[in-house]
């Protein structure tokens, strides 16, 4: 399994693209794998016969065997012969279903090249056990009706979440900002910018001045990241992605929101690049469109801050002796408080409100005179 990304740990191969036994040549398309929830085409780099190992669904870790590319008068290594005495030709990912069920791949039939156990003859098995209705047959105790593997997307999901929780201390501030002037700028432009480009625009523009949350930690240092690239959250059938918009605070807000639709439209097409994810140094994610008004944004590492985007909302405030309608929304900032103190972290989101409640600013691209 090559490695595709800095960040990249394992791959799924979703189709091979030259079939068993195929001659190739340096530069064949061999098979398409999704790592860091992008698919990227692997070609071959070498000139003889493909002969394949893992199979499409198999989820892998960089460097795990997936196939071999051999001269025509050389055999396939054999696998290795189990305890048992017989020998077993299973995919890594089949392995690992069996093993968090309980099952003895010895017994299964594989439906794969050879003989080959996949995941899907695993869970077969799984379902078509007698008695597997009754709680006790299940690793839960409980009867289930479907096992669903956290693989490929979902399965990079749980683990960086999970990462993310363990290694960083974070804390959740949030904060209402007036959205009567986002709104009636947004209509007057004729609903191009999105909502979330009005965010996006002010926090990258708000990273300039409060620089700390634009950073890594590094060991025991925090490393303060010279561009600011902010990761705006795609929701996928299968997921979700954080494409980067670089250097976000030089751009005025019509070209930030160009650059947004680009990349909302790539990831949901599946066009985009592995280099279009990575070097993100802050990130937006926004639920507004659900109708959630709060919530609590998991960062998204190595960055140290994250800002969660509710809806609108319509509210009633007082003005003199009369009430007066005002939207409203709700800003929701997750920092790494070994980076940031509350302080800090609050006076970043209060310039973060005051550039929505004027965002005429936001139109006009950053010169020069304006950067620090």
């Amino acid at each position: 399994m090559p490695k595709l990304g800095l960040t990249m740990q394992e791959g799924t191969i979703t189709a091979w693209l030259a079939p068993e036994g195929t001659p190739v040549t340096e530069g064949t398309p061999l098979l398409t794998i999704e790592a860091e929830k992008v698919d990227t085409d692997v070609e071959a780099i070498t000139t003889g016969v493909l002969h394949q190992v893992a199979a499409e669904g198999d989820t892998l870790a960089c460097g795990d065997l997936i196939g071999w590319i051999l001269a025509d008068d050389e055999d396939v290594p054999t696998a290795e012969e189990p305890a048992a005495g017989r020998r077993i030709v299973a995919s890594p990912n089949a392995r690992r279903v069996a093993r968090e069920l309980g099952l003895d791949l010895a017994t299964i039939t594989g439906s794969g090249p050879g003989g080959r156990v996949l995941s899907d003859d695993v869970e077969m098995f799984a379902r078509s056990r007698p008695g597997d209705s009754e709680p006790a047959d299940s690793p839960t105790g409980r009867a289930v009706a479907e096992v669903i593997a956290t693989r490929g997307m979902r399965g990079t999901i749980a683990r960086r979440m999970v990462e993310s929780l363990r290694d960083s201390a974070q804390l959740t501030l949030g904060m209402d900002a007036d959205a009567d002037a986002m709104v009636a700028l947004r209509s007057e432009l004729d609903g191009v910018p999105g909502y979330t480009d009005f965010v996006t625009a002010a926090v990258s523009r708000s990273l300039v001045e409060h620089r700390i949350l634009n950073s890594m930690l590094v060991n025991d240092e925090i490393h303060v990241l010279a561009d600011i690239n902010v990761g705006v959250a795609v929701e996928l059938d299968d997921g979700l992605v954080v494409p980067i918009v670089r250097r976000a605070d030089r751009l005025g807000l019509i070209d930030l929101a160009a650059e947004t639709k680009r990349l909302a439209t790539g990831a949901r097409e599946r066009t985009l690049a592995l280099a279009d994810f990575e070097g993100g140094t802050f990130a937006v994610s926004s639920l507004g469109m659900f109708g959630v008004d709060f919530f609590t944004p998991i960062i998204n590492p190595p960055n140290n801050a994250i800002l969660g985007v509710g809806r609108i909302r319509d509210e009633v405030t007082w003005s003199g002796n009369s009430v007066a309608r005002v939207r409203r929304i709700t800003l929701s900032l997750t920092f790494d408080h070994r980076v940031a103190d509350g302080a800090v972290a609050a006076r970043f989101l209060g310039s973060v409100r005051d550039r929505l409640e004027s965002p005429e600013q936001l139109l006009t691209r950053p010169g020069s005179e304006d950067r620090t």
